[in-house]
């Protein structure tokens, strides 16, 4: 092997490790599927201080985590009307797929309030007392 396929091998496993690492700081914090995977990625992406910065460890920003991160379908409804207007874009054209896919976050929004919806929240492992 290489050095440019064993420093690339090196890049895959440490942008492994710090999604895990996101991944787990997201469960830890109770947020949600979504919020999860937006830490994992930016986590992934950019590094331990990007993750701290999503999760409020640091001095700006009120102390306060976004609320999409944790709770309500906000992302959610707003990714799953951006996937409809890509997929759909070419067949009904860039007007009529825009209102589409407007209408459908909006449907999605008005039932996430009214149903109290939120998306799945993974649960932290319990701790052995003996452990």
């Amino acid at each position: 092997m290489d050095a440019a396929a064993l420093w690339r091998l090196f890049d895959i496993i440490g942008t492994i490790a710090f999604a895990v690492s996101g991944t787990l700081v997201g469960i830890s914090r109770r947020m949600d599927i979504f919020g999860i995977s937006v830490l994992a990625l930016a986590t992934a992406v950019g590094g331990g201080m990007a993750r701290d910065l999503l999760v409020g460890l640091t001095p700006p920003m009120a102390q306060r985590m976004p609320v999409v991160l944790y709770a309500e379908v906000y992302a959610a409804a707003s990714l799953m009307g951006a996937f409809v207007f890509c997929m759909l874009r070419e067949s009904l054209g860039v007007e009529a797929d825009s209102w589409l896919a407007f209408l459908l976050v909006l449907a999605i929004r008005f039932a996430a309030i009214r149903g109290n919806w939120s998306l799945y929240h993974p649960r932290p492992p319990r701790r052995n007392a003996g452990s």
